[in-house]
């Protein structure tokens, strides 16, 4: 018998960019989860917001990517939280960088 599964069709963007290290200027790329629809301004707004440490000047490249997820049902039970719960959770926490997590992550250095 064929086990349940939830899947889920996930698009991100990994996006190539010139930012300054030092004296030099290096390539780095981070995966942002959403499909930012080849505008590189707000790519190059966005990770300089999400990055402030990194100063990032210029989008070299965007390649869009989408991948379908999944997992059996027994495993999303065991591990996903009720919404309720989490509308109440983000209620109380702060929206503060550091407690929000991070929207894209950086996956070259």
């Amino acid at each position: 018998m064929r086990k349940p599964m939830i899947t889920r069709t996930i698009t991100s963007t990994a996006v190539t960019v010139y930012a300054i290290e030092g004296e030099s200027l290096v390539r780095k790329t981070y995966v942002v989860p959403t499909d930012l629809k080849q505008n590189q301004k707000r790519a190059l707004k966005l990770l300089q917001k999400q990055y402030p440490n990194d100063d990032i000047v210029k989008v070299d490249s965007m390649v869009v990517d989408e991948n379908l997820y999944g997992m059996p049902m027994d495993e999303f039970m065991k591990y996903a939280r009720p919404m309720a719960s989490y509308f109440e959770t983000a209620e109380t926490e702060s929206d503060d960088a550091e407690t929000a997590g991070t929207y894209g992550e950086n996956v070259t250095k």
